[in-house]
């Protein structure tokens, strides 16, 4: 019971940061750019504390902390028009299109910035994997029966390019293999100063819908990173991530990955607390990893989400004439019934497989 609780704190923890640094970007955007903020708020629900600045701008804590939200005066075009005309100047709606678009794109984009600034911290003060090209990435294990073993790799090897692509990240030998569908693949192997080519097939192993080659990579030189070059190599590994997790948004929808790797509130909560255990290092690396995933999930073109009102400020841009409110309104509330059905059906699967162990 105590492990529940602990999870349940790290998942607070995490989520909190997250929500707040990204409604923290909507805030700061929209102030420069002149908008009045009404509330500015951590979580959904009613209040558990907050306070008012010398704005007006209400900040508070909500007792659902599953998201945030900021509040701007005049949201909507009647908001707009129910408001004094002296201070529509400081209404949403009546900032140009641009304008509109950047506040909405802050929110995403504080999260990308949160997760460079966290991965930067961890590489100059903890250290990043470092690997060399011209020694590859190195083999820790080989799996028994699986297509490396067929195709004579050794633990010890070391990969340095596969089809002619140089190999200078385990994200990279990932990519290659899913994207192959399974065909021959020819690596470049550093073996005791020799180099070797060897062809190897990718199979899907068992209870997994992925393409694999069947290895373990040994860890990796960590070196401690100067500020520039750990700001360049975080701003470069959110970058891949960010492509990963798109590759895997794109797979979910077509229907070639498994949704059993959707996870929600109960199984995020679990990872966060394995996370905490796991020391400093891993908890901050896992906020930055979910901080992307909220910045690009936020930006699907999902009416209710960032990425709805910037499709909808796109269309605008292009007939010249916004889509009517109505509109809008029904897209906005089908966008809602259908992230409320997914986060049910994500939460179902997660208790699931708390019950019943066996499901994937």
């Amino acid at each position: 019971m105590l492990q529940v609780f602990e999870n349940i704190g790290y998942f607070l923890a995490v989520i909190v940061v997250v929500v707040l640094i990204h409604e923290l970007g909507h805030y700061l955007v929209a102030r420069w750019c002149g908008i009045a903020v009404r509330v500015f708020s951590v979580g959904f629900g009613r209040e558990i504390f907050g306070w008012n600045n010398k704005t007006g701008t209400r900040f508070c804590l909500a007792s659902i902390p599953l998201g945030g939200y900021v509040r701007m005066e005049g949201w909507t075009q009647q908001e707009l028009e129910e408001m004094p005309p002296q201070r529509r100047s400081e209404g949403f709606m009546g900032k140009p299109l641009w304008a509109k678009m950047l506040v909405v794109a802050a929110g995403p984009v504080a999260n990308f910035v949160l997760a460079i600034l966290i991965f930067s911290v961890l590489y100059a003060t903890q250290g990043a994997p470092v690997i060399d090209k011209e020694e590859g990435i190195p083999i820790g294990e080989v799996i028994a029966g699986s297509a490396a073993e067929q195709a004579g790799l050794r633990a010890g090897d070391r990969i340095l390019r596969v089809d002619g692509e140089e190999i200078d990240r385990f994200s990279t030998l990932a990519r290659i293999i899913e994207e192959s569908g399974g065909r021959k693949l020819v690596l470049s192997i550093l073996r005791e100063n020799q180099l070797l080519q060897l062809e190897a097939r990718p199979q899907i192993l068992e209870n997994e819908n992925k393409y694999r080659i069947g290895v373990r990579l040994a860890d990796g030189r960590i070196e401690q990173l100067g500020l520039a070059r750990a700001v360049w190599r975080a701003t470069s590994d959110s970058i891949a991530l960010s492509r990963e997790i798109l590759v895997a948004i794109k797979e979910l929808i077509a229907g070639t990955r498994s949704t059993d790797e959707l996870s929600g509130p109960v199984r995020l909560a679990q990872i966060s607390g394995e996370a905490g255990r796991a020391g400093i290092a891993i908890f901050f690396s896992f906020t930055a990893i979910l901080s992307i995933n909220l910045g690009l999930l936020n930006l699907l073109p999902i009416p209710m989400l960032d990425g709805g009102h910037l499709m909808f400020y796109s269309i605008e841009l292009v007939r010249r004439k916004p889509l009517s409110e109505k509109l809008q309104q029904m897209l906005s509330f089908c966008g809602l019934a259908m992230l409320a059905a997914l986060m049910l059906w994500v939460t179902g699967q997660d208790i699931l497989r708390i019950i019943i162990p066996s499901v994937p």
